[in-house]
């Protein structure tokens, strides 16, 4: 969605180990996340768009802590779109 569809934008992913943790970013080349948006992203039913719950963030990242881990993001920009990175204990 946040790249518009229809292979108009690029999204790139990178895999690292580092101290112990294991991430994993996805970075889109979107318009990137409103520093308002930003507070609510992990609040459970907040949600930007028509449909859906906003659950997914909220449980993905309930999941990663229960594990050890946690869900990041940096929020970014014109033409380098926000990056969300999955780290997690090796």
């Amino acid at each position: 969605d946040a790249i518009g569809g229809e292979a108009k934008g690029r999204i790139e992913i990178v895999t690292r180990a580092c101290d112990g943790f294991a991430s994993l970013s996805i970075t889109d080349s979107g318009h990137g996340i409103s520093p308002d948006a930003i507070g609510d992203l992990f609040r459970p039913f907040a949600t930007s768009k028509r449909q859906g719950l906003g659950l997914g963030l909220a449980i993905s990242r309930a999941i990663a802590q229960s594990h050890g881990g946690d869900i990041q993001v940096e929020p970014g920009g014109a033409g380098r779109g926000a990056t969300f990175s999955v780290i997690l204990p090796l």
